[in-house]
């Protein structure tokens, strides 16, 4: 699956990983690791509970150096889709608000 990168335009915007965490009081969610396999791009985006991905999802465009810390700290967990996990990862992403990143609508193609 892959969507439409909102800065190069290509339709190359990959998942290239996903985790469960659970936000607080907020509900439980899907956060997926995007990078675009032209221009380089990295993203989060964010999913409910179920991870059902929609044609009009909203990705968040992060600094490299966030991207790569969330990155490396979800590559050391022993199992991403297990929202009970207390692994650095998942404490690190259940914490981790996209508020004041730059966003853009993850359109399917």
């Amino acid at each position: 699956m892959t969507y439409l990168c909102p800065i190069c335009t290509q339709n190359d915007l990959s998942v290239v990983g996903k985790i469960a965490a659970s936000h607080g009081r907020k509900a439980d969610r899907i956060i997926h690791f995007l990078l675009c396999n032209h221009c380089g791009l990295q993203a989060l985006a964010f999913f409910g509970e179920s991870g059902e991905e929609t044609a009009e999802q909203v990705g968040y465009i992060v600094d490299r150096s966030t991207w790569a810390d969330l990155h490396l700290s979800w590559a050391g967990c022993p199992d991403p889709l297990e929202k009970s996990c207390q692994c650095p990862a998942h404490l690190k992403l259940g914490r981790f608000d996209p508020v004041g990143e730059r966003s853009f609508p993850c359109r399917l193609r």
